[in-house]
C-alpha cells in the first residue's frame, strides 16, 4: 500500500475517529477492502492447504501497562508485518514480524514509546497489498503507571487476558495426544475459543460474548469450538475439548490417537472496573465509532454503533453542497462509501435516523484531486488570490494565496515558499507601486478617482498567474469648512482658515439678501468686502459648486460702521489680583485689553452706547501701562501709562531641570510662561524668558565639562519682584536600549507609562507591540523626530525630558473610529483600554466591529458623552485620560459576586460574553443569568481548578477575565466525534488546529508575525513559533508539538 496514503489514514484516524473507553473489549478489525470470500482448493493427499488467494486479516487488541498485545488470524502460512504508529509523520514506529500457523493464527506483543493514541496497521509481508488490517488504541507508557493500578485513561493493564497455549483446552488427548493434543488443545481450543468467544460471540450474538463467555473456552471451546471451528479445528474442540478422544490425532496431530480423559478448564473473563454511575447503552443509544478513509475525490466512512440500526451519513461541502447516504449497521457495523466528490473541506456528520439519545458524530476531512497535485519534482508557482477594499482615501490589498510550490523528498509532500509580490495602483495622477513580503499592502492619502489593483510576482513574469481587481472608486474627502469675520469702519474681513483645495465661495448677505461674493480658488485664504454701508451683515461660505453632505458656515452679527471712532481708556482701577479697566469705543464692537507687564490680553464688547468694563486677572505687584484697542486693528491702540499697583497673594511658579540635557551640556528647565529665568555659573551668565510651554533652554560653553555646579534664579510676580534659586550639577552620560516591535522587558513598561501619563494612546505593557509603535510615532512626530515607530536614544531622551510634548500640547487629534475600521494600530490599542475598564470582554483582534461597537456606547454612557458609538477624538481624549471612568461594578481587582439570584444585571452582560469567547457558553449574551449561565460557570470553574458552585464569586472571575483562563475542551464541536485535541503541527499543515494554534500565538501577542488565522501553517505561523518558543524557553524549532502547545494552550497533551 502506497506510504504516503497510510500516513494519511493514520492521521485521519488518530485525530478524527471516537475511540470507545479502554476498558470494552476491542472487536476484530476489518480489512480496508473487502475481500471475495475464498475459493474452494482441491487438496493432495498429505500435501499442506493451499489457498488460491489470501484471506482477510482479523486483529484483537488488548492494550497493557505500556505494551499491547495483537492476536491476529489470516491466511496459514504466509508471513505478517505489526507496526505501531505514534503519528502520521511516526517513520520508525515500532515492529514486530511473525507467521501465521497451520491454523492461521498468529500473535505479537508491542511497547509504545510514550502515553498517547496509536495505530496499529497489520498486513501481509512478503508483497505490499491492500489487504491490511488496522485499528486505533489508547495506550499509556509503562513508566507512568503505578504498579498494579489503572493509567490514566482510566483502562487496566490486566482488563483482558490473551489465552496462552494450553489452557483453553485444559489437558486435551492427555499422554496420548501429547504436543498436538496440547497444541490442538490449546492453541485451536484456546485460542480458537478466544476467537470463537469474540467473533462468534460478536456475530452470534451477545449471549454467547456475555453468559457463553465462560463457556467459551470450555463447553463452547468443545462444542462452539467443535461447530464453530469448522474444518480448522475439525471435532478437535469438539472431543478433544470435551471428552479427551477424537480424530484430533489424524488430520491435525498427525496418526496419534487419544488416552484418558482430558480435562476443560473453562477461563473465567476479567470484570473490568465498574464506573460511577456506570449505564449500559441499549442498541438505540449505543455510541458511534467511526473512521474516515480519504482518496481521490473519495471517501470511505466506517462506522459500528447500535445493530440493526439506520444511519445517516451527511457531507457538507465548503460551497454549502450536501450529500446524504443512509445505511443499515447490520452485526453493529458498515462501510459506507461516496465517491465522485469534488475537492474541498467536508463537513461529516453521522447520526442514526428517527429517535436516539445518542449525540451525532461531527468532524472533518479535506477531500484532494490527486491529479490537479503538483507531481514530484513539479515545481511551480502558485494562482495569486488577491481582494482589495476602499476605506476613505485609502485602497487595502489583501493576498489570500500565493507563493512557490516545491517538492519535500524528505516527507513526500508540497510545500509552499513565500515569494515577493509587487502590488500596483492604476489611476490617479500617476501609477504607484509597492513591493512587499506579506499579504497586505496598502495605498494611502489617495484623490477621488477608479483605480484598479494588480498583484505579480517580482521575480516571475506570467500575466496568467496574477490577480486584478477592477473598478475600486474612492470618494472626494471633503471637509467642513471653518471660517471667520470680522467688521470694521465700511468693511468686513473673511478669513477661510481650514476646507478642502477647492473652490470656495464668500456670500455677504444683509436681512436675508445676497449682496456680494468673493472666491477663494484654494480653499483656504482671506477675502474682504469694503465700501460698505453702516448696518448689520452676514457671511455664508460654502464650496462652489456645492458638496453633498458639507453645510455652508455662516457668520451673523456683523456690525459696520460709518466712520472711526477712536477708543478712550476712562479708568483703571487696581484689587486683589485683578486691574478694572473701563472707557468708550464703537458701539457694539469688540475691544482687547492688555497691561506692561503682560498678562495675556482680554477682549470685551462695549455695548450699544459704546461703553465697556473689563476685569483683568492679574498677579500682584505693579503695572505701568494699561492699553486698548480694536481687535485686528493696531493702528487704533491707546495706551495710559501709570502705577498700577495690585495687591494679594502670589502664586509661586515651580521649576524642573532636566538631567538628561544636563549631561551634553544643554540645561534645559520647565516652568509657568513668561517667567524670567537667570542661570550663573563662574563668570558665565544668560537671562531667558520661558516660552509659551514654560520651557527655557540654556547651552554651556565647551569650556565647561561634567560636574560642573550652576544656580538658576526665577523672578516671578509684576515686574519680577520675586524669586528664588535652584542648585543643580551636570551629570553622566546615561545608557539607553534601543526598544521596537517584539522587545520586552521593564524597559518599555516604563517606555509605555511615560507615553500614556503624557495622554499618548497606549496602556503601560511590558511587551513592543504594533500599538506601542503606533504611539511611539505620534511623540516622535510631536516632538520633531523622524518617526520610525523605534525608541532608540533620541526618542527616550526626549520622552524622559521637561520639555517632551504631550499629545494634548501637540495639537493633533484622534480620527474617528467608526465600524467596519479593522486593522490600524490605533483600534488595537482602543479595544485593550476598554477591555481594561471592563466594557470589552472578548478577544482584542483589530476589527471595529458589533462588539467593539457597544463597548464604545458603554463607554461614553458611563462618562457622560454623547452616545453614538463611534469612537470620535473626545471619546478617545477621556478614554486614554486618567479620568476615564470604568465600567459600571467593574473593578479590575474585585468583582461583585453574581449568582442565579441576579436574573438581570448588567454586569451579566460581559460575564457570558467572556463565558462565549472561551467555549462554555452559547446563545446570546442577554444579561439573564439562567440555568445556561449556572452551567457555563460550573464547567469553567471545573476546567480551571476551581471550586466548583456555579457562582461567579471574585476569584471565578479575576481567573475569567485573565489570560490564563482555559478556553473550554473540544468546544469547536460536541459529542463523541469531536476533532479537538493534540496534532502536531509543523509547515504545510492546514485545517482547524493550525487556525487555534494561530489564534492563539494572536491573542498571546505574536500579532506582528500572524496576521490572521487562516488555517494555513507557512512563514508567518513558522516565525511566530519560534518567537514563541524562544520567549517562553523552549527549544526553538518551529514546530508546535506537545510541549509548545501545552504551554501555549494550558493543556496537559
Amino acid at each position: 500500500m502506497d506510504r504516503n496514503k497510510m500516513k494519511r489514514k493514520i492521521a485521519m484516524m488518530l485525530c478524527v475517529c471516537v475511540l470507545f473507553a479502554s476498558s470494552a473489549p476491542l472487536a476484530l478489525a476489518e480489512a480496508e477492502a473487502t475481500p471475495s470470500e475464498p475459493q474452494a482448493a482441491t487438496l493432495e493427499e498429505n500435501q499442506p492447504k493451499q489457498p488460491v488467494s489470501r484471506e482477510k486479516i482479523g486483529m484483537k487488541l488488548t492494550p497493557g501497562n505500556g505494551v499491547v498485545s495483537v492476536a491476529l488470524t489470516g491466511t496459514a502460512g504466509e508471513g505478517v508485518v505489526v507496526e505501531l504508529f505514534a503519528s502520521e509523520n511516526d517513520d520508525n514506529p515500532a515492529k514486530q514480524t511473525a507467521t501465521f500457523d497451520a491454523n492461521g493464527r498468529a500473535s505479537v506483543q508491542l511497547t509504545a514509546k510514550e502515553s498517547g493514541n496509536y495505530v496499529v496497521l497489520a498486513q501481509y509481508a512478503n508483497t505490499p497489498s491492500n489487504e491490511y488490517a488496522q485499528q486505533t488504541v489508547a495506550l499509556t507508557a509503562a513508566d507512568s503507571v503505578a504498579d498494579g493500578k489503572t493509567n490514566d485513561e482510566g483502562s487496566s493493564s490486566t482488563d483482558v487476558e490473551l489465552i496462552k497455549p494450553g489452557e483453553g483446552g485444559g489437558t486435551t488427548g492427555g499422554e496420548g495426544g501429547g504436543t498436538t493434543g496440547e497444541q490442538t488443545g490449546g492453541t485451536t481450543g484456546g485460542t480458537t475459543g478466544e476467537q470463537t468467544g469474540g467473533t462468534t460471540g460478536g456475530e452470534t450474538g451477545e449471549q454467547t460474548g456475555g453468559t457463553t463467555g465462560e463457556q467459551t473456552g470450555g463447553t463452547t471451546g468443545g462444542e462452539t469450538g467443535g461447530t464453530t471451528g469448522g474444518e480448522t479445528g475439525g471435532t478437535t474442540g469438539g472431543e478433544t475439548g470435551g471428552e479427551g478422544s477424537s480424530t484430533t490425532g489424524g488430520n491435525e496431530g498427525g496418526s496419534t490417537t487419544t488416552g484418558g480423559a482430558g480435562t476443560v478448564t473453562p477461563i473465567t473473563p476479567i470484570t473490568p472496573e465498574t464506573p460511577e454511575n456506570p449505564a449500559t447503552p441499549t442498541e438505540e443509544d449505543k455510541q458511534f465509532n467511526v473512521v474516515l478513509y480519504d482518496g481521490n475525490l473519495k471517501l470511505d466512512v466506517e462506522i459500528t454503533g447500535g445493530s440493526n440500526r439506520e444511519v445517516a451519513v451527511t457531507l457538507t461541502h465548503e460551497d454549502g453542497t450536501v450529500t446524504e447516504k443512509k445505511e443499515t449497521l447490520f452485526s453493529g457495523a458498515a462501510n459506507v462509501s461516496f465517491s465522485g466528490l469534488k475537492a474541498g473541506v467536508y463537513a461529516v456528520k453521522v447520526a442514526y435516523t428517527g429517535t436516539s439519545n445518542t449525540t451525532p458524530f461531527s468532524g472533518s476531512v479535506t477531500i484532494y484531486d490527486e491529479n490537479a497535485l503538483p507531481k514530484p519534482n513539479e515545481n511551480t508557482y502558485r494562482k495569486i488570490v488577491a481582494n482589495a477594499s476602499v476605506n476613505g482615501q485609502k485602497i487595502g490589498v489583501q493576498v489570500t494565496d500565493s507563493g512557490y510550490n516545491t517538492y519535500d523528498a524528505a516527507s513526500g509532500e508540497m510545500k509552499v515558499q513565500p515569494k515577493t509580490l509587487v502590488v500596483t495602483l492604476i489611476g490617479g495622477p500617476s501609477t504607484k507601486t509597492i513591493k512587499t513580503d506579506t499579504a497586505f499592502a496598502e495605498f494611502t492619502d489617495l484623490p477621488a478617482g477608479q483605480y484598479t489593483v494588480t498583484v505579480a510576482y517580482d521575480d516571475h513574469a506570467d500575466a496568467a498567474l496574477e490577480s486584478t481587481i477592477n473598478g475600486l472608486t474612492v470618494a472626494q474627502n471633503t471637509q467642513a469648512i471653518t471660517a471667520t469675520a470680522t467688521a470694521g469702519v465700511k468693511r468686513i474681513d473673511v478669513d477661510v482658515t481650514a476646507a478642502s483645495p477647492m473652490s470656495v465661495v464668500a456670500t455677504l448677505m444683509q436681512n436675508g439678501q445676497p449682496k456680494d461674493t468673493r472666491s477663494i480658488a484654494a480653499g483656504v485664504g482671506k477675502v474682504s468686502f469694503e465700501n460698505l454701508a453702516a448696518g448689520t451683515y452676514s457671511v455664508s461660505v460654502n464650496y462652489a459648486p456645492a458638496q453633498t453632505g458639507v453645510a455652508a458656515t455662516v457668520i451673523d452679527n456683523l456690525n459696520v460702521t460709518e466712520e472711526n471712532v477712536k477708543i478712550a481708556i476712562s479708568g483703571v482701577t487696581p484689587g486683589e489680583n485683578k486691574l478694572t479697566v473701563s472707557g468708550t469705543a464703537k458701539p457694539n464692537e469688540p475691544v482687547m485689553i492688555s497691561t506692561v507687564p503682560d498678562g495675556g490680553s482680554t477682549i470685551v464688547n462695549a455695548d450699544a452706547n459704546g461703553k465697556f468694563s473689563a476685569e483683568l486677572a492679574r498677579t500682584a505687584g505693579t503695572y505701568t501701562e494699561v492699553s486698548a484697542q480694536y481687535v485686528s486693528d493696531a493702528a487704533s491702540r491707546v495706551t495710559l501709562k501709570g502705577t498700577f499697583v495690585v495687591t494679594g497673594t502670589v502664586t509661586k511658579p515651580g521649576l524642573e531641570v532636566d538631567d538628561l540635557y544636563n549631561n551634553s551640556l544643554t540645561v534645559v528647565a520647565k516652568t509657568t510662561a513668561g517667567v524670567t529665568v537667570y542661570l550663573k555659573t563662574g563668570d558665565y551668565e544668560q537671562t531667558l524668558v520661558a516660552d509659551n510651554r514654560g520651557i527655557v533652554r540654556f547651552t554651556l560653553p565647551h569650556t565647561y565639562a561634567q560636574g560642573t555646579r550652576f544656580t538658576l534664579t526665577v523672578y516671578y510676580g509684576a515686574g519680577n519682584s520675586m524669586s528664588y534659586n535652584v542648585e543643580a550639577t551636570v551629570g553622566g552620560t546615561p545608557y539607553y536600549k534601543l526598544f521596537k516591535r517584539g522587545s520586552r522587558g521593564d524597559g518599555v513598561y516604563a517606555l509605555t507609562s511615560r507615553l500614556s501619563e503624557m495622554g499618548y494612546p497606549v496602556s503601560p505593557t511590558n511587551y513592543y507591540s504594533d500599538s506601542v509603535a503606533a504611539a511611539v510615532r505620534l511623540f516622535q512626530s510631536a516632538n520633531g523626530l523622524s518617526a520610525d515607530g523605534m525608541a532608540g536614544k533620541l526618542t527616550q531622551e526626549k520622552l524622559y525630558s521637561v520639555s517632551a510634548i504631550g499629545y494634548s500640547e501637540s495639537g493633533q487629534t484622534y480620527p474617528t473610529l467608526v465600524r467596519g475600521d479593522r486593522g490600524m494600530a490605533l483600534l488595537y490599542t482602543l479595544q485593550q483600554r476598554l477591555k481594561d475598564l471592563g466594557y470589552y470582554t472578548i478577544r482584542v483582534d483589530g476589527i471595529f466591529g458589533s462588539g467593539t461597537q457597544r463597548a464604545v456606547r458603554w463607554f461614553q454612557s458611563v462618562n457622560g458623552l454623547s452616545v453614538t458609538g463611534k469612537a470620535d477624538n473626545a471619546t478617545q481624549q477621556l478614554l486614554y485620560s486618567a479620568q476615564a471612568k470604568a465600567a459600571s461594578g467593574y473593578s479590575p481587582e474585585s468583582y461583585d459576586t453574581l449568582s442565579r439570584s441576579n436574573r438581570y444585571k448588567a454586569a451579566v452582560v460581559p460575564l457570558q460574553r467572556r463565558l462565549k469567547a472561551l467555549g462554555y457558553l452559547s446563545g446570546s449574551a442577554d444579561g439573564y443569568f439562567g440555568s445556561n449561565t449556572y452551567r457555563a460557570v460550573r464547567n469553567f470553574q471545573s476546567r480551571n481548578g476551581l471550586s466548583v458552585t456555579g457562582v461567579a464569586d471574585s476569584g471565578t472571575q479575576q481567573l475569567l477575565y485573565s489570560s490564563s483562563a482555559r478556553p473550554a475542551s473540544g468546544s469547536s464541536s460536541s459529542g463523541s466525534g469531536s476533532s479537538t485535541g493534540y496534532r502536531l503541527l509543523y509547515w504545510g499543515c492546514r485545517g482547524d488546529a493550525v487556525k487555534r494554534l494561530q489564534q492563539a500565538l494572536i491573542d498571546a501577542g505574536y500579532k506582528s508575525y500572524v496576521r490572521s488565522a487562516d488555517g494555513i501553517y507557512g512563514q508567518w505561523t513558522y516565525d511566530a513559533v519560534r518567537a514563541y518558543q524562544k520567549d517562553v524557553g523552549l527549544s526553538v524549532d518551529g514546530i508546535a508539538g506537545k510541549n509548545t502547545q501545552n504551554k501555549l494552550y494550558g493543556t496537559k497533551y
